[in-house]
């Protein structure tokens, strides 16, 4: 998306929202694997969270689909 595109989108109507909408069609309607590592540090005495991704990429639409299988056998599973 280029973005001159993205500008005359929030420059329209609807302002932010458009742009926004324009954004999450674009890049969030796929399901992605996300690997997350979280430190516990502390700064100043106070204790803070430091999160950080160490890996993302596209979820196989084969991977997915066992895995949403796998998840409906379980919950099946847990109500009988």
């Amino acid at each position: 998306m280029r973005a001159l595109e993205l500008a005359a989108a929030e420059k329209g109507e609807a302002g932010r929202e458009e742009l926004e909408q324009t954004i999450r069609q674009t890049y969030f309607n796929k399901p992605i694997t996300v690997a997350v590592r979280a430190n516990l540090q502390t700064y100043n005495g106070e204790p803070r969270t430091n999160m950080s991704v160490i890996d993302a990429r596209p979820v196989s639409h084969g991977e997915h689909g066992r895995q949403m299988l796998k998840e409906i056998h379980e919950l099946v599973a847990a109500q009988a």
